[in-house]
């Protein structure tokens, strides 16, 4: 990540923190979040990337004179307004910045007509246990609530620092501490309906999201760097609300329940721990290569698990080959490891800013799902002559999958050491020996490489380059 791209990044994910820091009692008197949250990064500000702190001030129209002197400002007030097109309230009612809990979303989803009764999410930092919602009257914010969770966030932010500022571990430290905070505390005079629903975590996440896409789709434009005049589409109050600065990307494999179920009776239970921990692997990991080779960071993804990914990028060329590439490269090196049993669906739509507005969003998505089922149907299309092929079955196949045209020297006992063992195809052996660790381990390394990696124990995963990730 360059530093204009950090700049960016931490710009957007702390422009709104402020709003934590108004609701604590340090709050300063007559002064607003946007300046609190300034002043509350300055003390950082020798340990932070130039110019991140004015981020912070830096994202209201009435600043839009100062706003338009740089281009990483800009990019961050668009993407300020992108993220918060759909939680602005138009209805009159108060602002009650420290009483106001956050409404779980859950509680406003029914399948009937009947409502169902609001919850809401208690101030506190989320941890190993489960923060279920609760009534509105078991949820109370006192006065002192949001001093002490500022206190320990401050605590963590600065260890975070002190370790040399680790982009990663950043929106987990915020995940932590923001996600039961309320973006926005307007709420109606008394009518739990009405109150806010989107966590200060989500709206950051977005922001920084479409900043990080919208930097990567002018710096294409430019022939990678950005202008150092300021750029013509960004220099205005709103984005042009009909041009396609974005892609939704969506990500299925295939073959899922037939990958995790088809065993034999011989070693399931742990294959079965082994294969689902190695599929939620193999997602995490291609949405992460596809964030890598995009030049975009974790807060672009949307959402990872069980299979299916989605992200959102620019609407560049490159972004588009990249992911056509990264499609061909996966599922060339899931038919090595696999034959036919898993495939990696790939596709993407493109996105204007009036199309990621809350009353049309849901098209664009109905619009990738309908893209998912399409690819779907068309899998293989372009390696039939490969998968028609006629290939001669072994006699003795792989006893957990039941894989049958794998060559005899990639077959071997299923426990390592145990000659008589049922014998077993490499992966089947490496996810039985994950299986059987997993139950005893919270950890895992993955790593890009590994000096002498060992031969067995190991899973190596397709990278941009077709090469593997040990």
């Amino acid at each position: 990540m360059d530093k204009q791209q950090e700049q960016i990044l931490l710009g957007s994910l702390f422009h709104d923190v402020g709003k934590f820091v108004i609701r604590s009692r340090r709050s300063g008197e007559g002064k607003d979040h946007s300046e609190l949250g300034e002043a509350w990064l300055l003390q950082y500000a020798d340990r932070l990337p130039a110019g991140v702190p004015a981020f912070a001030r830096l994202h209201h129209a009435r600043y839009f004179r100062e706003i338009r002197e740089s281009n990483l400002t800009l990019l961050v007030y668009h993407a300020d307004n992108l993220s918060a097109a759909g939680d602005r309230l138009d209805k009159e009612g108060v602002f009650d910045h420290r009483g106001t809990p956050l409404a779980s979303i859950f509680s406003r989803l029914s399948l009937s007509e009947t409502s169902r009764p609001q919850a809401f999410l208690p101030l506190q930092p989320m941890g190993e246990e489960m923060l279920f919602p609760q009534p509105l009257d078991q949820v109370e914010i006192g006065d002192g609530a949001y001093d002490t969770l500022l206190q320990l966030f401050t605590r963590d932010f600065e260890r975070w620092l002190n370790r040399g500022r680790p982009i990663g571990a950043l929106p987990v430290l915020l995940e932590k501490y923001w996600s039961t905070i309320p973006a926005e505390t307007k709420r109606g005079w008394s009518d739990p309906q009405t109150f806010p629903d989107i966590s200060l975590y989500d709206h950051t996440k977005t922001t920084a999201a479409f900043a990080l896409a919208l930097y990567q789709y002018f710096r294409e434009q430019a022939q990678d760097a950005l202008p150092r005049s300021i750029i013509p589409d960004l220099d205005h109050t709103q984005l042009d609300p009909e041009k396609p600065y974005f892609r939704l990307v969506g990500g299925d494999f295939s073959g899922v329940q037939r990958f995790i179920y088809t065993l034999s009776a011989r070693g399931a239970l742990k294959g079965l721990r082994g294969r689902s921990f190695f599929l939620e692997l193999l997602t995490e990991h291609v949405a992460d290569e596809l964030l890598v080779g995009l030049g975009l960071s974790r807060t672009n993804v949307i959402f990872a698990g069980g299979g299916h990914f989605y992200l959102l990028c620019q609407n560049t060329p490159q972004a588009e080959s990249l992911i056509h590439r990264t499609k061909g490269v996966v599922n060339r090196w899931l038919r090595e490891q696999f034959g036919l049993r898993l495939y990696l669906t790939l596709t993407s739509v493109t996105a204007a800013a009036r199309d990621l507005t809350t009353k049309t969003v849901s098209q664009v998505w109905q619009l990738v799902g309908e893209e998912l089922g399409k690819e779907k149907g068309l899998r293989f299309r372009r390696e039939l002559k490969e998968v028609m092929a006629p290939r001669e079955p072994l006699r003795d196949g792989c006893t957990v999958c039941l894989r049958d045209d794998l060559p005899e020297e990639e077959l071997g006992p299923l426990r390592k050491g145990d000659a008589d063992s049922p014998r077993a195809c490499r992966f089947c052996r490496v996810l039985y020996e994950f299986g059987d660790e997993l139950a005893r381990e919270k950890n895992y390394l993955v790593a890009e490489k590994v000096a002498n990696p060992p031969s067995q124990g190991v899973l190596r995963l397709p990278t941009q380059e077709g090469s593997f990730l040990t």
